[in-house]
C-alpha cells in the first residue's frame, strides 16, 4: 500500500510540473526526486497506507481492545476491532453524513480547531461523499431488479423462500451461460411476469470487500426494505430503515458477533 501511495505521488508531481508549463523531461525529473527521497513525504504515505488497509489508529479503541483482550474470554468476544471500526467509518465518509460532516468540519470549525480540516481534505471527503451516494443509489436500483441480494430475510416464510429459490445472500446476480433466447438470438429478460428467474442464475459474492461490501450490501437492503414500507411512510420511517439494515450488516463482523453472541 505504502508502495502504491508513492507512485501515485509520483504521478501527481509529474502532472502537476507539465501543468505549470514546464517540458516533460522537466517533469520526470522533478517526479523522479520523490522516488529518490521517498523518506521527505514517508508520513503522508504511511498515512495513506493506513487508511487504505482499514489500519488507521482511532483514539481509545487499540487501549479499550487490548484491555477486554487481556481476559481469556475477551479475545473470543473481540478478536479484532481496528479493520471493523475502520470499515463503518468509511461508510460514513461515504454517505451523505460523511459530506455533511466535511463541510462543518471546513466552514464552521475555527482553523485552531483539531477537527478542522483543509481544503484538500475537504474536496476529497466531498469526492468519496459522492462516489458512495452515487454507488448507493445505483446499487439500490440493481436490487429492486434483482441483479442484486442483500441479507436473508428475518421472517421465516421469506426466509424460506430465499433459500428454496436457491438465492445466496449478498451476492451480485448474472445470467448463466445457458440463458435462454427467444426467436430472434436475443437474451430472455432475467426475470417473467411474475419474478420467476428465466433460466439459470448465477451468484457472485460480494461481502467482505470492505467498505465496498458494505455499501453495496446496505444499499440492497435498504432498497428492499423500504420499497415494503407504507405509502404514507415519512422520513423517519426511511431513517429507521436505514438505521436497521445498517445495523443488520455490521451485526455478521467478527467483532460484533463474538459480543452478540455473548449477549445471547
Amino acid at each position: 500500500a505504502s508502495r502504491g501511495e508513492l507512485y501515485t505521488r509520483v504521478n501527481g508531481r509529474f502532472h502537476q510540473m507539465m501543468r505549470e508549463g514546464k517540458t516533460q523531461q522537466e517533469a520526470m525529473d522533478e517526479a523522479g526526486m520523490m522516488l529518490l527521497d521517498p523518506r521527505a513525504i514517508s508520513e503522508e504515505i504511511d498515512e495513506k497506507a493506513l487508511y487504505d488497509t482499514m489500519q488507521t489508529r482511532i483514539a481509545g479503541l487499540d487501549e479499550a481492545t487490548r484491555f477486554i483482550q487481556r481476559s481469556f474470554l475477551g479475545r473470543f468476544v473481540i478478536p479484532f476491532a481496528t479493520a471493523p471500526t475502520n470499515s463503518m467509518i468509511k461508510l460514513l465518509e461515504f454517505s451523505p453524513v460523511g459530506a455533511a460532516a466535511s463541510l462543518v468540519r471546513r466552514n464552521v470549525m475555527p482553523e485552531s480547531s483539531k477537527l478542522s480540516i483543509s481544503s484538500k481534505k475537504h474536496q476529497q471527503q466531498m469526492g468519496r461523499a459522492m462516489l458512495g451516494s452515487g454507488t448507493m443509489l445505483l446499487m439500490s436500483q440493481y436490487a429492486l431488479e434483482g441483479r442484486l441480494t442483500g441479507s436473508i430475510p428475518r421472517d421465516k416464510d421469506a426466509r424460506e423462500d430465499f433459500i428454496a429459490s436457491g438465492k445466496k445472500p449478498y451476492s451480485f446476480v448474472f445470467k448463466a451461460a445457458d440463458w435462454p433466447t427467444d426467436e430472434n438470438g436475443d437474451d430472455l429478460p432475467m426475470y417473467n411476469y411474475y419474478g420467476k428467474p428465466n433460466g439459470n442464475l448465477v451468484y457472485v459474492n460480494y461481502a467482505a470487500i470492505e467498505p465496498i461490501g458494505a455499501i453495496i450490501g446496505i444499499a440492497a437492503d435498504y432498497a428492499q426494505k423500504v420499497s415494503e414500507l407504507p405509502d404514507d411512510a415519512d422520513l423517519s420511517d426511511r431513517a429507521a430503515t436505514a438505521l436497521a439494515v445498517t445495523t443488520d450488516y455490521y451485526r455478521e463482523l467478527p467483532m460484533l458477533q463474538g459480543v452478540s453472541d455473548l449477549v445471547k
